[in-house]
């Protein structure tokens, strides 16, 4: 059985288009290695130890990935490993309330893409 294309037919082409290199350079996220300085933390709130693991005693870690954005905000945080789910939603609600100066390349603010571990201790 062929089903062939059942007679549809189409114009596919895209045209033409152009970048504006402005716009493509607003899509750049640097890497720290790769600034002249690197974003500095101005306010990190601590993320909500889940009760149910501090009563059973339950000490972990999440690792974030996120992006600090030109103006020092939080934009698009994730989880990448975590010694326990229960750990990663306080983890993104932290993140995302934290704010940096922005890290520079050649003079101007740039997004960084940034990763760090929240580590959640009984002893703290």
């Amino acid at each position: 059985m062929n089903p062939g294309d059942g007679g549809a037919t189409g114009d596919f082409g895209f045209g033409t288009f152009t970048a504006n290199f402005d716009a493509l350079a607003e899509l750049e996220i640097f890497e720290l290695a790769d600034l002249d300085k690197i974003p500095n933390p101005l306010h990190r709130a601590s993320p909500n130890y889940p009760y149910e693991m501090k009563q059973a005693g339950i000490s972990g870690w999440a690792r974030v990935m996120f992006i600090v954005d030109e103006t020092g905000r939080v934009r698009s945080p994730r989880i990448t490993a975590s010694s326990h789910r229960e750990f990663e939603q306080p983890s993104l609600d932290a993140v995302l309330q934290w704010k940096f100066e922005p890290g520079m390349k050649d003079g101007r603010a740039v997004k960084t893409r940034m990763m760090l571990p929240l580590k959640f201790n009984l002893n703290n």
